[in-house]
């Protein structure tokens, strides 16, 4: 599906694995500490990050930007870009970005687990925006978007 805007809004986009939330490897239990698994360097990860505005609610007004089946598992380290099919998402102008992402790791002997899942909405109030994605789970995102009003600066894709 395609879509042409008057006046548009193009939103670059960088995901990056930034660390480890070390809360998720230890919980509680009776008062005592115990250990979920280990950080290591690297995860084995699959799933979806996907972008949508505001203004179109119908589930195919979407790109997917990273997707992934457990079969095509990535491999990701601390430090690295999660790579996206796409880096540029063009929105209308007053219309918010959404982004959602919905990562699963795979442990070894065990089934799969949740790494991140969120949604982020970006307004055009700012141009560079760096969200830090802290939901609970085993990981911490870096999300990069920075806007770029088409007809001010000229950009035409």
């Amino acid at each position: 599906m395609y879509a042409v805007y008057g006046q548009a809004i193009a939103a670059s986009v960088c995901v990056t694995f930034a660390e480890w939330n070390p809360s998720y490897f230890t919980v509680s239990s009776g008062g005592k500490r115990i250990s979920r698994g280990a950080m290591s360097n690297e995860k084995h990860v699959y799933g979806q990050v996907t972008a949508r505005h505001s203004l179109l609610t119908h589930p195919d007004a979407t790109t997917t930007l990273f997707g992934k089946e457990i079969k095509e598992l990535f491999h990701i380290k601390l430090g690295d870009l999660i790579p996206l099919l796409k880096t540029y998402v063009v929105i209308p102008c007053g219309s918010s970005l959404l982004l959602d992402i919905d990562l699963r790791h795979v442990l070894p002997n065990a089934p799969s687990e949740l790494f991140v899942k969120t949604t982020l909405e970006i307004t055009n109030q700012n141009r560079n925006n760096r969200f830090v994605v802290e939901d609970g789970g085993p990981a911490k995102l870096f999300v990069d978007v920075t806007l770029h009003h088409l007809i001010d600066e000229g950009m035409f894709y």
